[in-house]
Parts: C-alpha cells; structure tokens; sequence
C-alpha cells in the first residue's frame, strides 16, 4: 500500500471508530507509555520524529499529544479557509502522521477524553498544560514525558520558543519540581533549524535508520495545512539531527 493509500484508510478507520463501529483496548490499561505532549501538530514530528521511531519499532507504547489545534496558524488566511477549519485539518493531520508512526493514540484538545484541556492556538496557558500532564498521570499511573525545551534558540523565537512551547514547558519543569513526573526529556526545534545556536544542547540524537520513516511523517505535514505555516523547518527536519535536554 502506498503512503497516500495508507492515509486514506487511516481516515476511514478513524471515523469509524468515532461513529464507535470499532473498539479499542482502552489506553488507561497501559503504565508508563512515552508520551510526546507539543504545543502544535507538528512539533513532535520536527522535533523528535526520530525518537518516536525508535520507541516505536522497540514495541512500547507510544501517545501523541496535541495541547492545541493549531487553528492559530497564518496559512489559514493564505490558504483562505477559517481558523477552526485549520484546526480540523491540523487535528487529522497529526492523527494520520500517528496512524502512520504506528503509535497507540492521538489525543488533540477538545475530543473525548481531552476535551476540559488545551488552549488556542497562539493563547496557550501554563496551568492548561498542568492540568493535561495531572490527567495523563492519572490514567497511566506513571509517563515517561517528551516535550518542547525550555533551552530552545532560533532566530524567530530566541528564548525558549514559540510562547506556546515555552507554556509546555514551563509547566513540564513545574511537574518535574512537584514530582509528578519524573522521567523527561526536552526537546529543541531550534536544534533542527539551527544548531549553532543550540551548541548546548544535552544530547545529540542521530536519526540513523529511522530517517526514511521520519522523512515520510514530515511529507504528510508537508502536503497539509502545516506545509503552509513551517515549510522551511519540515524541510529541515527531514534529514537533521535531534537536540534533547533531561532534567
């Protein structure tokens, strides 16, 4: 089956499990899944695709978060479509680049179980993202945490990120603080782009074997709303390594 093929009917799976024609393991069963909680779709692509790859392919279980639609965007006025219109196709968006992945579940703000947390685009708050890392480690018991760094550089966004990463991690650093969660790893989309400015960077991951698939996940963002809004940085996170801070 060819990678547009695979997308398509990943579509169709999803709809019918919304419509509940399918059922699922409940995810709450699983302890201690890898969770990559961003800001937007799109992020944990950029910047850990890789990662989530080799978690992957090592058979764990794996959840991507979305703390927000991505409606935000300024493709949306380029492209001509409204905002929440943006949001829905950058919501189907990260769930075909999971479905693709191979990980377990999508969780995006304002569906099922997530629906009390996530923000807008662009007006994300720290105590929102509390209040999703609280639920997640309610219903695992316990997560391994993969996330924006607050130790990200680049040219547009020089401290920290995207305002809305720094909301990510911010409350990351508070829940590590608490004890909340104890196992994190941060990582830095300013390391894709440009990486002389994050020389202090904790590690370095090569993306090794895994590049063909993550070069693979970046085109399904490429060929949507989010091709419109980072086209220079998907372009980039196709063959660049991966910056990671621990705590």
């Amino acid at each position: 089956m060819d990678r547009r093929s695979f997308i398509r009917a990943s579509v169709i799976t999803t709809v019918a499990f919304k419509m509940g024609v399918a059922a699922a393991a409940p995810a709450s069963a699983v302890s201690n899944p890898a969770v990559y909680l961003f800001a937007h779709p799109d992020d944990e692509v950029i910047a850990a695709g890789g990662d989530i790859a080799t978690h992957v392919a090592a058979g764990q279980h794996v959840i991507l978060v979305t703390m927000t639609r991505g409606e935000g965007t300024g493709a949306s006025c380029s492209m001509g479509i409204r905002p929440a219109e943006a949001g829905r196709r950058r919501v189907q968006e990260i769930r075909d680049v999971g479905a693709y992945l191979g990980v377990q579940e999508v969780i995006a703000p304002g569906e099922g179980d997530m629906s009390f947390v996530g923000g807008y685009d662009g007006a994300l708050r720290t105590e929102r993202v509390r209040q999703a890392i609280e639920w997640l480690v309610e219903r695992h018991g316990s997560i391994r945490l993969k996330t924006h760094s607050p130790w990200d550089r680049y040219s547009s966004w020089p401290e920290g990120g995207h305002m809305d990463h720094r909301a990510v991690s911010e409350a990351t650093m508070q829940a590590h603080a608490d004890g909340l969660v104890t196992d994190v790893r941060m990582w830095r989309l300013g390391h894709i782009v440009e990486p002389e400015r994050n020389s202090d960077v904790s590690a370095v991951r090569p993306l090794s074997d895994h590049q063909p698939v993550k070069s693979a996940a970046v085109d399904i963002y490429m060929e949507g709303v989010a091709g419109f809004s980072t086209p220079a940085m998907l372009t980039e996170a196709r063959t660049a390594d991966e910056g990671v801070d621990s705590l």
